[in-house]
């Protein structure tokens, strides 16, 4: 896609969209560096009934989503997700400890995971489609695009760094690139505050 045009679009979007996009694109990169390790360790310290069980998992707290947005607001729910990418980070650690306890714990935590992003997700949606709905279409459009982008990007990178070297520099690479997100969403802490005490945002 045309850098510049996309930038363009970019522009079109509200501050929060905008917001939204880059934490998405970040995190993607982020994620996916971990994901295949993940998986290769999942295979390897657990049965499939039990990988079934942490999906199974998955599945049913997102009839949590309503009970999250009816009592928490975006900028309650963000926060939630920052300490989230915290114990994320603290969970890779583990592998270097134990990995059968990492891959446990992060599977354990990706059920809490698909709660509070879930409903975030539902926040911001409801944030379009009431302030903003003609930009609903091209913001579907960017979101794929720049989920994508992260993704192929975060999973180059795994493949570069575990076929070159190990589990263990990935989880690290992870931890570091995670950390350095980390901090920058606790330095965009109030980021919400403005929009939530003018009613822009619920």
């Amino acid at each position: 896609m045309n850098i510049k045009k996309t930038l363009n679009k970019l522009k079109t979007l509200d501050e929060i969209t905008r917001f939204r996009l880059f934490n998405a694109f970040i995190f993607a990169i982020g994620l996916n560096l971990l994901v295949p390790v993940l998986i290769d360790l999942k295979g390897e310290y657990l049965a499939a009934w039990a990988i079934s069980l942490f999906l199974i998992g998955e599945q049913l707290i997102v009839k949590t989503n309503r009970w999250l947005t009816d009592n928490y607001d975006t900028g309650q729910i963000f926060h939630m997700g920052i300490g989230i990418h915290v114990l994320i980070i603290l969970c890779a650690g583990l592998y270097f400890v134990s990995p059968l306890l990492m891959v446990l714990t992060e599977a354990t935590l990706s059920v809490i995971v698909i709660a509070v992003f879930g409903a975030y997700t539902i926040k911001l949606n409801n944030h379009l489609a009431d302030n903003h709905p003609k930009t609903m279409n091209e913001f579907q459009i960017l979101r794929n695009s720049t989920w994508a982008d992260g993704l192929l990007l975060g999973l180059l990178a795994a493949t570069l760094i575990t076929y070159f070297s190990t589990n263990g520099v990935a989880i690290a690479c992870f931890i570091v690139w995670n950390t350095a997100y980390t901090a920058w969403q606790i330095w965009n802490w109030n980021f919400f505050k403005e929009y939530l005490d003018s009613g822009l945002i619920k």
